[in-house]
């Protein structure tokens, strides 16, 4: 290893998500601010210019490839003495020991010491948000309290922030801090800024219009769950990921955009059901607290349930007939361009 003289402030930060804690808002201030951030001697470019994300990181970290990484470090400028990258999906790769060891050693050779930042729901909201943005996706159509029991049983590695990061508080060479995710704490992105040293009077740039997720409303997961129903009874498709539906939600979010859902959020907790995701969380949670917070879990997320908020439709009537015809719109629409990229999928084979 060679021997670099560690300065306090030269450090490369990762911003780790987790996912549904407004990662894409973050990144889209972050490019919004990326001249006064260079300005301050934060280096935010993306990695290739032409995807706009920092996932090709992400991607070089699962598979290995330092190359890439090597080549980021050598685009940043003498002046610049942190770096900031910033993807949810680093939460779950740098859990990893066998790949966040290797990358603390690398950054090390460079000079770099390695911070991490993670923004954390409390489950009940983390589970409640999972199923809007995979319902919306088209991913299944399963009632709210299957899903939840589906994530309790089998995605221990998502909600259980002991079992994630245990192995990351431990490491030595590594800083990790973690940021509760609570509306009433204030904006995300200017928390993360006073996390790294900047005044809370910076004048920050907002995002770019159109750059922020937003939840479709009860309604829009009423509307991609019969979606999904009428794709498996016509056509029998299962998964909405599966080719050529990826990405197909796109259809739910223009109409709910469109019919302003977002006001009426989507919230699928049942006193009973929200007592078993706590109860399930709770010891692990609060050893969690106890070792980055030194402080109760619920210290942290107090203990509030919201009104449980879903769509039904009615049995008959001006609404009812809406609705249906939203949704067979929706399912032109997903058709429509599925053939088109078949289409130019089988076109482009043969004319290669």
């Amino acid at each position: 290893m060679n021997n670099v003289q560690l300065t306090r402030d030269r450090v490369l930060t990762v911003h780790a998500g987790t996912h549904k804690t407004a990662s894409t808002y973050i990144q889209s201030r972050l490019l919004a601010n990326a001249k006064i951030l260079a300005k301050a001697g934060v280096f935010t470019d993306y990695p290739q210019e032409i995807t706009r994300k920092f996932k090709p990181l992400v991607a070089a970290l699962q598979a290995g490839d330092w190359s890439a990484w090597k080549l980021y470090l050598q685009k940043v400028p003498a002046h610049c003495n942190h770096i900031l990258v910033s993807a949810e999906q680093f939460s779950q790769s740098l859990a990893n020991p066998k790949i966040f060891k290797p990358l603390t050693k690398l950054l090390l050779k460079h000079g770099y010491r390695t911070k991490i930042i993670v923004f954390l729901r409390d489950q009940p909201d983390y589970t409640n948000a999972h199923f809007v943005h995979s319902t919306r996706r088209l991913y299944h159509h399963m009632p709210f309290n299957d899903y939840v029991d589906m994530q309790l049983n089998e995605c221990k590695r998502f909600y259980d922030y002991e079992y994630l990061f245990s192995s990351l508080i431990k490491e030595p060479g590594i800083q990790i801090d973690f940021l509760p995710y609570l509306s009433s704490l204030g904006d995300p992105f200017e928390r993360l800024m006073r996390h790294l040293g900047f005044k809370p009077n910076t004048a920050w740039k907002s995002h770019s219009e159109g750059a922020v997720n937003i939840q479709p409303g009860h309604k829009g997961v009423w509307l991609a769950q019969e979606i999904s129903k009428q794709l498996f009874e016509q056509y029998g498709i299962i998964d909405g990921k599966g080719s050529p539906l990826k990405n197909r939600g796109a259809a739910v979010r223009r109409i709910a955009a469109r019919e302003g859902w977002a006001k009426d959020r989507y919230y699928g907790f049942d006193e009973a059901m929200f007592e078993k995701v706590v109860e399930n969380y709770a010891e692990s949670n609060d050893r969690f607290a106890q070792d980055v917070w030194g402080c109760s879990w619920r210290k942290v997320y107090p203990l509030h349930r919201l009104d449980r908020q879903v769509y039904e439709l009615p049995a008959s009537g001006t609404e009812h007939t809406k609705m249906l015809a939203l949704t067979q719109e929706a399912l032109d629409f997903i058709v429509d361009e599925a053939m088109l990229k078949t289409k130019k999928h089988w076109t482009s084979l043969f004319l290669n």
